[in-house]
């Protein structure tokens, strides 16, 4: 997995067209044939400053029923900046949440978004892309959405900042921009962040297990003969 830094950035979802665009080539990011066709399009369309048609061509993608979270909140980024706004009761849906754990050499950082998809970057710089449908790891991702609402109640969006230092952070993702909540590490225990951790570290423990035993049952497959 190429740069940890931009793998980790790229879990708020929150790029332009331009700088997403430019780094499609990853393998950690979803790229549906259709949505991304209307992404490039979209982007194609801004340039030239038709914001009419790429409005239309990113609404597209926000109806679609099949459109990955990440997506639908790319799409929404950039609706947002030409001025279209979510329907209001859709706006302050979460979307997916973005903790970060300062540790003494770096910090771990975990994402899930409720399509059931999810993101783990260690510390030391492993990580895990988690996109398999799995019933357990979906139910925990729900969960942990569902704690996460206390914290955006009453926080105004955030435009593309990102967490840092030593605090243990948490982002909420939603259509109307990204909300973050953080508190010291001395002051967990009585934070309602505390108990959206305990939800986040029972997911990446999840992941972590479903993917040792992916990579075993890869390991034990018998190779050309």
């Amino acid at each position: 997995m190429p740069d940890v830094a931009h793998f980790i950035d790229l879990l708020f979802a929150d790029q332009s067209l331009d700088e997403l665009l430019s780094v499609t080539d990853r393998d950690d990011i979803p790229r549906e044939a259709s949505a991304w066709t209307y992404l490039t399009d979209a982007a194609a369309c801004l340039r030239k400053n038709d914001r009419a048609r790429a409005s239309e061509l990113l609404l597209r993608i926000t109806v679609d029923p099949n459109t990955g979270t990440r997506v639908l909140l790319w799409s929404w980024a950039t609706l947002r900046r030409i001025g279209v706004h979510p329907k209001s009761d859709e706006s302050t849906q979460i979307k997916g949440v973005v903790i970060r754990v300062p540790m003494e050499k770096g910090a771990d950082v975990l994402a899930a978004y409720d399509d059931g998809t999810a993101r783990y970057a260690n510390h030391s710089g492993k990580v895990i892309v988690w996109d398999l449908p799995d019933v357990h790891v979906g139910n925990i991702i729900r969960r942990l959405l569902e704690g996460a609402k206390t914290l955006s109640m009453g926080v105004p969006a955030v435009s593309t900042a990102r967490p840092d230092g030593d605090a243990v952070s948490v982002t909420v993702l939603t259509l109307s921009g990204n909300r973050f909540a953080e508190v010291p590490m001395r002051s967990l225990r009585v934070s309602p962040i505390n108990q959206v951790l305990t939800v986040g570290a029972e997911l990446m423990g999840n992941l972590i297990k479903r993917t040792e035993a992916t990579n075993r049952l890869i390991q034990r497959q018998p190779g050309p003969r």
